[in-house]
């Protein structure tokens, strides 16, 4: 989780939680609830015309964008009264919301990921102004896939590569680069590939970003 919560924008679940509690708490409850009625009426207005060009027949037309459009504005605007206008998860969805986003490959154990962590966990809550304080001390990831073999937990075949390591992601946060962390997290990559007995390691980069050409050019 602490892997998701790093490519969520540093962002943890609770944290993501909190973060939509405090806007949902900003919203003027009685000014939503009016926003809310005035859309529904506006799709009711769509679904009249579109009615009338259809049916030619304006009654008709007009009482299904009232009914309509009446309905989906009472919706929005209770909705909009009971502070619901903001949705808030709770934790298990949240929990779910980053593993299918940033970790389904390392969940379901298809890729293999290493981290780089500060050294002193204390220092999540103060470096920074405790910045990877909702990563668990993550400051940089990579994960890659085993492919092409009997081994690989993914079926599908490659071209006609041999037995490979495939880098997927590489990512290091803005304030610890060109401090090596990448050549840390590559060389690990490499490791597991020799461990595996890889022929080869693959990876698809911008041949326009500079860095990254730099740091797989070595």
């Amino acid at each position: 989780m602490d892997v998701a919560s790093f490519r969520n924008n540093l962002e943890s679940p609770q944290m993501m939680i909190d973060r939509q509690r405090r806007k949902s708490d900003e919203v003027d409850n009685t000014a939503a609830a009016v926003k809310g009625v005035g859309i529904g009426l506006g799709i009711g207005a769509v679904i009249a015309l579109s009615s009338y060009v259809e049916t030619g027949d304006v009654g008709t037309a007009a009482g299904q964008g009232v009914a309509l459009g009446g309905i989906i504005g009472a919706i929005l605007g209770a909705n909009a009264v009971m502070g619901k206008s903001v949705y808030v998860m709770d934790l298990p969805e949240a929990n779910n919301r980053l593993k299918v986003d940033f970790a389904e490959g390392l969940m379901a154990r298809q890729d293999v990921g290493y981290v780089a962590r500060l050294s002193d966990p204390a220092e999540a809550d103060s470096l920074y102004g405790g910045r990877y304080r909702g990563t668990g001390g993550v400051v940089a990831c990579i994960d890659c896939q085993l492919r092409n073999c009997p081994e690989s937990p993914n079926d599908r075949r490659y071209g006609s590569l041999p037995k490979h390591v495939h880098i997927r992601n590489v990512l290091v946060d803005e304030r610890m680069r060109r401090r090596g962390i990448a050549d840390m997290l590559v060389e690990a990559v490499e490791g597991y590939a020799k461990e595996v007995g890889a022929e080869l390691i693959t990876l698809a980069v911008d041949n326009t970003n500079d860095p990254a050409m730099s740091l797989y050019g070595k």
